[in-house]
């Protein structure tokens, strides 16, 4: 379990240094029945894969499947975890599925999302309000 754990501390390295591919390989790697390690994981993951998505390193539907089973994973494992806790994770995915369909006709515009994020608080909120920072 050691080495899982630390195999995720440096996916969240390269991340956080703008190397998406590397932390992809690392969490390719990566599998865990433990709930808070898999909570990390999928939080990473998700968001990892919105940036490739976004430098065109990967396509639309493997963020569509990040997200699913990211979803999937909350609510199989609802028990387990309180629910302002499970909620903070579901606002996570839903600014990502809303960042990705930015710019498309019936999309929340930037400050509508900025709105949005002063109600709903997702994990790694600051990500968040750099990526719709980030927005046209």
């Amino acid at each position: 379990r050691r080495n899982k754990t630390v195999a995720l501390l440096e996916a969240y390295g390269h991340f956080y240094r703008g190397e998406f591919r590397e932390a992809a390989i690392l969490l390719s790697r990566l599998d865990s029945r433990h709930p808070r390690f898999s909570l990390r994981f999928h939080s990473l993951k998700v968001r990892n894969t919105y940036e490739e998505w976004r430098h065109s390193q990967a396509p639309k539907e493997e963020l569509v499947n990040a997200l699913r089973s990211f979803e999937e994973f909350l609510r199989r494992n609802g028990s387990l975890f309180a629910t302002p806790l499970r909620q903070s994770y579901r606002n996570l995915i839903w600014f990502i599925q809303k960042l990705m369909r930015y710019g498309e006709k019936r999309a929340l515009s930037k400050k509508q999302l900025q709105a949005e994020l002063q109600k709903r608080q997702p994990v790694a909120g600051d990500w968040v309000a750099a990526k719709i920072d980030e927005l046209p």
